[in-house]
């Protein structure tokens, strides 16, 4: 469960759709305006915060299966996956 005992989102587009709904307006248009390269910034912060909130370290296994099948195996890796799925989405929103 979540921190509000919501289930966590078992697939990937349900881990965006949750990235997505825990930023606010202006976080997401940070987000929007980076630049591909500009997203290992994120990392630590954000990133530590999609691991731990995802449950990417096991708790969550059936994301983290699906995130196996894309072929990516280390938790940190699978934020930046994440966080970069994130970015390319919004490329294409408006906002």
């Amino acid at each position: 469960m979540s921190k509000n005992n919501q289930p966590l989102p078992e697939t990937i587009d349900g881990a965006l759709q949750w990235m997505l709904d825990n930023l606010d307006k202006e976080n997401r248009q940070k987000l929007k305006n980076m630049k591909r390269h500009e997203l290992i910034g994120l990392h630590h912060f954000y990133g530590t915060g999609i691991r731990n909130g995802l449950g990417l370290w096991g708790r969550n296994e059936p994301l983290v299966r699906a995130l196996h099948a894309e072929g990516i195996w280390h938790p940190d890796d699978m934020s930046t996956y994440l966080i970069e799925r994130l970015w390319a989405y919004l490329q294409d929103d408006t906002l």
